[in-house]
């Protein structure tokens, strides 16, 4: 039993200690917001974990012909739906990676805000280019 499963009497800890706790932490840090991105890079590393898989294994597949292999099986719609999801899961878990680093690292408040503005518009733009493209290669047209 660790110490973090004991409450200060020695006892267990309970869901309510726990929630107690969460409570209390919650909020605190720099930003103000650390708890909420510390869960959304756990959920979104959840997600990325079999779709990176699954990528990974249809990208191996693919390349060993010719592109155009690669091409149809992305204009499938089952796998463009798969890559439309995989796209902003891992775009999100880069953003909130990157602007915890500009946190710790960059010292200026306004040189920090300058980045992340950059970075989410950069990342917004990357998103929206590879739904575009997602969708030109569904519809038949060549991207």
């Amino acid at each position: 039993m660790s110490n973090s499963e004991k409450n200060r009497s020695g006892a267990l800890a309970t869901d309510l200690d726990i929630a107690k706790i969460e409570a209390r932490v919650r909020g605190a840090g720099a930003s103000g917001n650390g708890h909420k991105r510390w869960m959304w890079q756990r959920a979104t590393a959840i997600v990325l974990i079999p779709l990176s898989l699954w990528f990974l294994a249809g990208l191996l597949t693919h390349l060993i012909g010719p592109a155009q292999h690669a091409t149809i099986w992305l204009s499938r719609p089952h796998v463009a739906v798969l890559m439309a999801l995989a796209i902003p899961a891992a775009t999100c878990h880069l953003a909130i990676g990157l602007e915890s680093i500009f946190a710790d690292y960059v010292a200026g408040a306004s040189l920090r805000m300058i980045l992340r503005i950059g970075l989410r518009s950069g990342l917004i733009l990357a998103v929206l280019a590879s739904w575009l493209s997602l969708a030109r290669l569904v519809g038949g047209t060549p991207a």
